[in-house]
């Protein structure tokens, strides 16, 4: 496994526009980019298949900057991190130069409880996507951390077809982070919103996704 551990490195070129826009959720600042997906916790029985993987962990010095609790995850390292200021990270799988699956990691900074705030983020995704249509939303539990969350399947402003799932765990003292993960047709092995996160390779992030000091 590689070590990854700083926000600090030079964007890649993008090869595909991702839609991306800022939901607001009583303190959470939420980006979104083009795919999305779904929702259910994943059984011993569907441990991805094995991977190389590279480690990361944010830098305080990121954006949001106290604001957002400490993380750590590994991801495959065929995959691509891309730089944008308004996330604290963003990583890409892509097949053919067009997006497979992607993870994009947020955070907010709230005493509210996290199932408003899910409603809350639901009717904004709808206000984002076209043709959005919400799958199911309730409890998960990521890195021994309890959340709520939501999945859904929408489309682009192209008419392209995407699958997503948003997560939002809470941390210590208000603090707390949103992870969006997308998936498209492109993806191997993935065939609609009950497989984001479930199927393909995004697992192996969601596996080792811990909040806290890795």
């Amino acid at each position: 496994m590689q070590d990854d551990r700083s926000l600090d490195s030079t964007a890649r070129p993008k090869k595909r526009r991702w839609l991306s826009g800022c939901l607001g959720c009583g303190g959470l600042g939420l980006l979104l980019l083009v795919g999305l997906g779904v929702l259910g916790a994943m059984g011993e029985d569907d441990a991805p298949a094995a991977v190389e993987t590279r480690a990361f962990a944010s830098s305080p010095g990121a954006a949001g900057g106290a604001s957002f609790a400490p993380f750590s995850f590994d991801y495959p390292t065929d995959w691509e991190r891309e730089e944008d200021p308004r996330d604290l990270v963003r990583v890409v799988r892509k097949e053919g130069g067009v997006v497979a699956e992607a993870l994009r990691v947020g955070y907010f900074t709230s005493d509210a409880d996290l199932g408003p705030m899910i409603e809350d983020s639901r009717r904004q995704l709808a206000a984002a996507f076209p043709k959005f249509q919400p799958v199911k939303t309730g409890p998960v539990t990521i890195g021994g951390r309890a959340g709520q969350q939501v999945t859904f399947s929408a489309e682009t402003d192209a008419g392209e077809e995407i699958w997503g799932r948003l997560i939002l765990l809470r941390g210590d003292d208000g603090r707390g982070l949103s992870l969006l993960m997308i998936a498209t047709p492109a993806a191997k092995g993935v065939e609609g919103p009950a497989h984001v996160g479930e199927q393909g390779e995004l697992p192996v992030v969601l596996r080792s996704f811990k909040m806290g000091q890795p």
